[in-house]
């Protein structure tokens, strides 16, 4: 009777299995029924070391098979049987890890993400630093294809070189790639990676999961609620929205057009034939190199003015053209908010572009550049022993490689066409903008190319002062 008892037991550990295998989780299934096995082994190999039967009980029957090694091996059999006990259960400890856990190889995982994208119209991508980007071409397509139907959302500030490319190619595509703010953000997902997508019929559907200590390996987080996905991706839409563009870390700020208030022909050239009853004729090229040497920091203004005019000035009428032209250009208060607000928010910006000494000497002195924290690099201080000017584009190889930054990670704000193409070709990211046209345009494009986001701007905007007019 009691064996019919542990028969019947047991058929029904194998039913409650199968059932758990195929309407739940096979690991759960597949568990119970090693660890009933186990149990069953281990209780019937240990019976005789808590279970005494009289000998005249004991029969050939294979269920007494460990009472009559006991009487045989006595105390030889308690030592083994023991040894075998314990032995078992640290297998079953074992085998539990290594072949039921919920842990997913980084090759297996990303099939499964394959998979998963390929009737998404919609996708939202959690990742750190996205580095599975490198050799998963699918996903990678599939992001591209999707454009700005594909939000991806970076936790990690630290990108690889190898990825700043793939990270650039994805933004050329119009696919919405952000990073983290950490100036503004708390970081929700800082443990969870995964996709939430939107699929051909409309469903929202998710696939998470979780690194594990090995570093290797992913546990798979299984989420089924349809409240619970709906609440992470509105989660991620709110974060997503502040979040900020994963590439740029440095702006070069260009500075006469851009950062001063000032105008070449009207507050100098001009004053100085009224003074000094003169004829000096300009081009447009001027205000981009007046003089080569003197953006060097070879020669002076007064020089500059003594060459176009053929003239050699009297004392008082030099010092009337060097407090002229040190007058000319000053910060535009607005610009000077908006570069404190760049700095708070983490990024590194630098004074940027061609100026002569005297006036880029002056401008440090009086505390023009305080509000930032690159230093400057600026023709006349030929940094890089060279003597370039903007817009060659040696110019912008040799700030990346004095600086020793990467060229995807730049931005340049410049209000000159020429300086921008150039920027361009050498992997920078670029806005042309000139002061003249007020600090809004500049503040909505930085939004365009998530530098600073929508609440920074409507920050800026609350507590900007009115718009300075810049001369005419």
């Amino acid at each position: 009777m009691s064996g019919n008892f542990v028969l019947f037991l047991v058929c029904i550990l194998i039913i409650y299995s199968v059932w758990l295998y195929f309407r739940f989780n096979k690991h759960i299934a597949l568990e119970i029924l090693i660890t009933g096995a186990l149990i069953t082994v281990i209780g019937w190999i240990n019976i005789p070391n808590f279970f005494v039967l009289d000998s005249k009980l004991i029969s050939d029957d294979i269920r007494f098979l460990p009472y009559k090694f006991a009487n045989k091996y006595n105390i030889f059999y308690i030592i083994i049987s023991s040894t075998v006990l314990v032995s078992l259960i640290e297998a079953m400890k074992v085998l539990q890890k290594i072949t039921f856990s919920s842990e997913i190889s980084t090759r297996k995982i990303n099939k499964k993400y394959d998979n998963f994208v390929k009737d998404a119209v919609e996708l939202y991508v959690i990742g750190s630093d996205l580095d599975f980007l490198k050799d998963n071409k699918d996903q990678f397509n599939k992001f591209k294809q999707l454009r700005s139907n594909c939000k991806i959302l970076c936790t990690s500030n630290s990108i690889g070189n190898n990825l700043k490319s793939k990270y650039k190619e994805l933004l050329d595509s119009d696919v919405d790639i952000r990073r983290i703010d950490s100036s503004t953000s708390q970081n929700s997902f800082s443990k969870l990676r995964g996709h939430i997508k939107i699929d051909s019929t409309g469903r929202t559907k998710c696939l998470f999961v979780e690194k594990t200590l090995e570093g290797s390996k992913y546990n798979k987080i299984e989420i089924t609620n349809g409240f619970i996905i709906q609440s992470l991706k509105e989660e991620f839409i709110s974060m997503h929205s502040e979040s900020v563009n994963p590439l740029i870390k440095y702006i070069a700020l260009d500075l006469g057009g851009v950062y001063f208030n000032g105008d070449f022909n009207n507050d100098f050239v001009n004053v100085i034939n009224k003074k000094l009853n003169l004829d000096v004729k300009t081009t447009s090229q001027d205000t981009v190199i007046l003089d080569e040497e003197l953006n060097l920091g070879k020669i002076d203004i007064v020089k500059v003015w003594e060459k176009r005019t053929n003239k050699t000035f009297k004392k008082e009428d030099k010092k009337l053209i060097k407090d002229t032209w040190k007058s000319v250009w000053e910060p535009n208060k607005e610009m000077k908010q908006l570069v404190k607000l760049l700095v708070d928010k983490g990024y590194k910006v630098y004074p940027f572009g061609n100026i002569d000494k005297e006036n880029g000497e002056h401008y440090k002195v009086n505390g023009y550049f305080n509000n930032f924290n690159g230093e400057s690099f600026m023709s006349y201080e030929r940094l890089c022993n060279k003597d370039i000017l903007l817009p060659n584009e040696e110019f912008y190889k040799a700030f990346t490689e004095y600086r020793q930054i990467n060229n995807l990670e730049v931005l340049l704000i410049d209000d000159e066409k020429k300086d921008i193409e150039e920027a361009i070709k050498c992997g920078w990211s670029v806005i042309e903008f000139n002061i003249k046209d007020g600090v809004n345009p500049l503040i909505n494009e930085l939004v365009d190319k998530r530098i600073l986001n929508k609440k920074d701007r409507d920050q800026f905007t609350t507590e900007k002062q009115p718009l300075a007019t810049a001369p005419s």
